[in-house]
């Protein structure tokens, strides 16, 4: 009988393991099959005419223009599309899943809240807008998320990085580029380069001087893929700038083989004046500039880059342009020789007698 106890015991235990095996796996089953069907916010990427993308520092918002993105904070400036896209096709296909959280006190715990969060995602569609907050990361590439009107808080598959709450973060930056074998002919600082079938030539030339055709190249290339940091826009009425820009470190014009013409102008971001102030003593050059501002004719921004992403261009000199040429000097005329003895003879006896 003392046996009895033990074995209705265990038989208990071992009846309470099955059950809450059970339990957790029709648990797990039904929040697979709740992800499947349920998004987080219901919408179609291609019907989305704005996003605005908030954080505890500012918000940036970005409007479609037919098939591109364009940022309005800056004049329209085009952002990186497939950024914006690829954007809208993940949080389209955030599921529900199942809920870590029920109820809205919990949304300041998980930084979900209406005014606590790490971002909040506005998504308009024509007259509707919906709203997502994400907030804290539980484990990597997973964040909690709410949506807008609603208690619940999930685990969703995200990054906030994807989300940057930032215009830089946005920006196209290959917006400005050329190709460069469709480039004909540039101009800097003056100096001519043409293209005469796949060479350059430099014009001008002096009789020991030639055309490195490596060198131009290089050149072409680094005109080409121009980049940049940072887009100005405004402060068109800072007279100090715009007469800097009368005044350029650097003037480029491009041609293009189908007739367009591109015309850049180059500064340093600091003045002259500032550099030297930057300068540990008044005796102390100031140091190459490590950023410069420059314009093209064809936008009305202003380009912030860092001087590596510009050197070939603005460390440019004609002399970079040439390669050596060795001038063959002319021989001097030789000297007539002595005439020989027999020679001399026959110079003075002519008859031979």
């Amino acid at each position: 009988m003392m046996l009895k106890k033990p074995v209705i015991w265990l038989s208990a235990v071992l009846a309470a393991q099955v059950v809450l095996a059970a339990v957790l796996t029709f648990t797990k089953s039904d929040n697979a099959a709740f992800k499947s069907s349920e998004p987080l916010a219901s919408f179609s990427p291609s019907d989305v005419t704005e996003i605005l993308i908030a954080n505890d520092e500012g918000e940036v918002r970005l409007t479609r223009d037919g098939d591109g993105w364009l940022a309005p904070s800056l004049g329209d400036f085009p952002v990186a599309g497939d950024r914006a896209e690829a954007l809208l096709d993940t949080l389209s296909e955030l599921k529900r899943g199942w809920p870590v959280a029920e109820n809205r006190a919990s949304a300041k715990r998980f930084r979900v809240a209406e005014d606590d969060f790490e971002r909040r995602i506005k998504i308009k569609t024509g007259d509707e807008e919906r709203v997502l907050y994400f907030g804290d990361t539980p484990s990597f590439k997973q964040i909690y998320a709410r949506a807008d009107g609603q208690d619940e808080i999930f685990n969703v598959p995200f990054q906030a990085l994807d989300a940057q709450a930032d215009v830089d973060g946005w920006l196209d930056r290959n917006v400005l580029n050329l190709k460069a074998d469709e480039i004909a002919s540039l101009e800097i600082n003056g100096v001519s380069i043409a293209r005469v079938g796949d060479e350059f030539t430099v014009a001008d030339l002096g009789p020991s001087e030639a055309t490195d055709q490596q060198a131009v190249k290089d050149l072409i290339d680094e005109v080409a893929r121009l980049s940049f940091d940072r887009v100005e826009w405004g402060a068109d009425n800072d007279a100090a700038l715009v007469t800097r820009f009368d005044q350029p470190l650097v003037t480029l014009v491009v041609a293009t083989t189908d007739g367009q013409s591109f015309d850049y102008r180059f500064i340093a971001e600091q003045s002259e004046a500032e550099q030297i102030a930057d300068a540990n003593t008044d005796d102390e050059a100031p140091a190459p500039p490590s950023r410069y501002i420059f314009t093209r004719s064809d936008f009305p921004h202003r380009f912030n880059a860092s001087r590596y992403r510009i050197d070939g261009v603005v460390d440019f000199t004609r002399d970079t342009l040439l390669a050596p040429v060795e001038v063959q000097s002319a021989e001097p005329a030789s000297e007539p020789s002595e005439p020989t003895d027999q020679a001399r003879e026959t110079i003075q006896d002519p008859a031979g007698g």
